[in-house]
């Protein structure tokens, strides 16, 4: 299911999708920075750039947990 972004609800498990996919990709590109260093800036960067374009966002739910996430915004930033 496809569903808004509850900030009370969703942020923990939208960081925790963020930490998982950084680290992934840190296999690749091992000079990216570990997920749980990253994941509390990045997130707050995506928010704030979503909320100053009226962007929304929203998150990808399966079996009760965040699965993904996807932002709209509009513009350019």
């Amino acid at each position: 299911m496809i569903r808004e972004y509850d900030p009370a609800r969703d942020r923990s498990q939208l960081r925790a999708c963020m930490v998982e996919l950084q680290d992934f990709e840190r296999g690749f590109e091992p000079g990216l920075p570990e997920g749980e260093r990253m994941a509390d800036r990045y997130l707050a960067n995506l928010m704030e750039r979503c909320a100053a374009t009226a962007g929304r966002v929203f998150v990808a739910e399966e079996d009760g947990a965040v699965a993904g996430l996807g932002l709209f915004v509009s513009g350019s930033s």
